[in-house]
């Protein structure tokens, strides 16, 4: 299960397991700076960890560069704090694997500490993934686009070499995303956490480690930015999603 406490959507399960996680809400702000005012989203961004019992100044947010690809990273330790958008310090980057010709890189991997990977999705979904023995980390960018790009078996495939961890140990967190009832493509409904639940079983994640968020993005507009009703002219924004270690 996830809950809504103070602004942050967490998973019950990565919570017990320790692991430093969340989503924003609306409570926070917009955290885009590309769709808002100068500076808006790192004070925002700066107000989100700080509920987290995270600081700037301590830790080192790591903000990939997301496209809707199937490119996955493995990332180092990093050497400074604060923001690190991974597009302009890309020596963090320790391992990739490019499987699209697409720039961004939707899937990253790390096992520092005093380290956040973030996202920033609006519809889609923030998939975080925890394993307790190696104590490995890691986030993807999962919309419809990515997932059948095969983002979610390259990446898991691609991080269980990196890390060699053993996938029926992993604690997976599908976070809030657009649910079913609103997703309509042409005359169909389409179920973006069903099928990524769906291919997380088939790299042998166990389905009792899946919690599935049971937040809509779209539908719950009070909490949550949405690309999608944002096509009916509302301001469009970003949540953010992060998971690390302190």
């Amino acid at each position: 299960m996830d809950f809504l406490e103070d602004g942050i959507i967490q998973s019950a399960p990565l919570l017990d397991a320790g692991i430093t996680h969340g989503v924003s809400t609306k409570k926070f702000g917009n955290m885009s700076s590309d769709r808002s005012t100068k500076n808006e989203a790192r004070v925002n961004t700066q107000k989100f960890l700080e509920v987290l019992g995270l600081s700037l100044e301590q830790i080192s947010l790591i903000k990939l560069p997301v496209a809707n690809s199937s490119n996955v990273a493995q990332i180092r330790q990093p050497k400074e704090k604060g923001i690190l958008k991974l597009i302009e310090h890309s020596k963090l980057i320790k391992d990739q694997h490019a499987f699209s010709q697409k720039s961004g890189i939707d899937a990253a991997i790390c096992a520092a500490e005093n380290t956040c990977l973030a996202i920033l999705p609006a519809d889609c979904a923030a998939i975080m993934i925890f394993d307790p023995k190696t104590k490995s980390y890691a986030i993807i960018h999962a919309g419809k686009e990515g997932v059948e790009a095969g983002i979610i078996f390259k990446g898991l495939t691609v991080f269980r070499n990196w890390a060699h961890f053993n996938p029926e140990k992993l604690l997976c967190y599908i976070g809030p995303n657009i649910c079913p009832k609103c997703y309509r493509i042409g005359n169909k409904n389409f179920n973006l956490a069903a099928e990524i639940k769906y291919q997380l079983k088939q790299v042998l994640v166990l389905e009792k480690n899946i919690t599935i968020s049971k937040f809509c993005t779209c539908h719950d507009h009070e909490h949550f930015y949405s690309h999608y009703r944002a096509k009916d002219k509302e301001t469009e924004g970003r949540q953010i999603a992060i998971i690390g270690r302190k």
